[in-house]
């Protein structure tokens, strides 16, 4: 075997067999099978094995051991490495792949590594930042809890019963905040809690042991999981706002003292409210740690420059136009690469609104020509600002102190809108009620929100009385009861 430890050419090398780049820390490389492939002379020489491996003198080398270079990459120190970046693997899944890729001659196992490798890549990228996170934090807390126990984490060693006690134990930990601020906390973090563990133990192709079917718990973990949620407080959502509140901010941006800061608020809350936006899709995104690394917490990729359209009777008008051109379009379009949902390649379209100063088109249009013209560029996101030489963006914590301070100035507290339950969602909300009020089809707000499903309803408040309206009118007729059933 020709062992060479360095880092560098370890990468290089990798790179050619698993197709990109991994972060590997002290991996070593193994050539074999070298009778085969070198020339005549024999063995490497002793400057041979010494040779510094690069791009270059990787060709070299491939040539001068006759063209049929064969690596063989350590195994185990490809799953160590890998699972710096998979931590899923940790758990059950890796010493098993090890054992199935041993068998495999070594002329194929770099290859094959390479398919496993890329596989775990698929799924780890088939999940948020923010979700394995989670499900990292409670199976290291469940692996730990099992122990306690004196059984594996995948509870195969426990009778039915024993599945059942030790699961409700956990849920009931993590009911009393132990692994996090102990104080008590709502029934969705203990469910998240136990989807955490499931997921991974089906992920090693384990049955789960939380689960009778799907997404349906054994019987004493739903049981003790329902009266938990029977003891929680109803959760109270963001309440919607009207129109009047992106107007008031675009009245007070529209001062010539407003900074560079107030104005990009203000254009952001009328372009959030039209186009039916969440706040993480033109704001600064959230950013975890992972493998030491700063990474984004969700899969949403933010509105940029790029994602942006302007047109003029039917046709396209190009972002770089001066702000007078840009003012006069008629209609916008804005597409999303990647939301929160997974879908892929929305669009939303709106029409410029000439007597409204609140127009969405005209907003866009500002944001855009401020961006071009202080050093951005096609994938600067929308929610950049001038902020002295460079360009700041504005984050979702001020866009719910600029909403409360409008929610307060215009004193809609008198109106039963309280500044304390209004947040960066009541945007979305209130152009969705908005829509439902005018009598916007259902089909027509799920299209313009991007929705899946009809989750949009949670936005159409109970305490919205347009909704009522002449319904007790209606119930006072007197109208003819008859009971059909009663035929014999």
């Amino acid at each position: 075997l020709l062992r060479r430890p360095n880092k560098h050419a370890s990468c290089i090398v990798l790179r050619q067999y698993l197709g990109r780049q991994l972060d590997i820390q002290n991996a070593h490389i193994y050539v074999t099978d070298c009778s085969q492939t070198l020339a005549p002379s024999g063995p490497p020489t002793p400057e041979q094995r010494s040779l510094p491996v690069g791009n270059s003198t990787y060709k070299r080398g491939r040539q001068r051991y006759g063209g049929s270079f064969v690596t063989c990459i350590q195994t185990r120190k490809i799953f160590q490495s890998a699972q710096q970046s998979h931590t899923i693997l940790q758990h059950h899944v890796s010493t098993p792949t090890e054992s199935l890729l041993d068998t495999v001659h070594p002329t194929n196992r770099a290859h094959l590594t390479r398919d496993v490798v890329l596989a775990w890549r698929a799924i780890d990228n088939g999940r948020t930042q923010s979700t394995t996170k989670n499900r990292e934090k409670y199976w290291n807390h469940w692996t730990a809890y099992t122990k306690q126990f004196n059984k594996n984490p995948m509870l195969t060693d426990a009778t039915k019963l024993e599945q059942a006690i030790i699961a409700t134990a956990f849920a009931a930990r993590v009911r009393a905040g132990f692994y996090g601020r102990n104080k008590q906390v709502k029934v969705g973090s203990v469910t998240a809690a136990m989807a955490s563990i499931s997921k991974t133990i089906e992920l090693a192709n384990e049955p789960s042991p939380l689960y009778k079917d799907h997404e349906c718990y054994i019987t004493p973990l739903e049981q003790c999981i329902e009266g938990m949620r029977r003891n929680d407080t109803p959760a109270i959502p963001q309440l919607a706002v009207p129109v009047t509140v992106p107007k008031h901010m675009q009245q007070t941006a529209s001062a010539p003292s407003a900074s560079h800061h107030t104005r990009a608020v203000a254009d952001l809350a009328g372009i959030a409210f039209f186009f039916l936006l969440r706040v993480g899709e033109y704001t600064q995104p959230r950013r975890v740690r992972k493998n030491n690394m700063w990474v984004k917490a969700t899969r949403t990729v933010q509105f940029r420059v790029c994602d942006v359209g302007f047109f003029k009777n039917g046709k396209i008008l190009p972002r770089r136009s001066s702000l007078k051109t840009l003012l006069t379009a008629d209609a916008a379009t804005l597409k999303i690469s990647n939301q929160k949902n997974g879908r892929m390649g929305q669009t939303i379209h709106h029409e410029a609104i000439s007597s409204s100063a609140t127009c969405p088109i005209k907003a866009l249009a500002r944001r855009l020509h401020h961006i071009l013209t202080n050093g951005g560029n096609n994938d600067s996101i929308i929610s950049a600002y001038a902020c002295g030489n460079t360009l700041a963006t504005v984050t979702a914590k001020d866009m719910i102190a600029a909403i409360r301070t409008a929610v307060r100035d215009l004193k809609l507290q008198t109106h039963g809108i309280d500044p304390d339950l209004v947040g960066v969602h009541s945007l979305r909300a209130g152009g969705a009620m908005a829509m439902k009020l005018t009598n916007h089809s259902d089909t027509t707000i799920m299209k313009m929100g991007r929705w899946s499903g009809l989750t949009f309803l949670q936005y159409i408040h109970e305490q919205i009385a347009h909704l009522s309206k002449d319904i007790s009118r209606d119930m006072d007729q007197t109208l003819p009861f008859l009971n059909i059933a009663s035929i014999e």
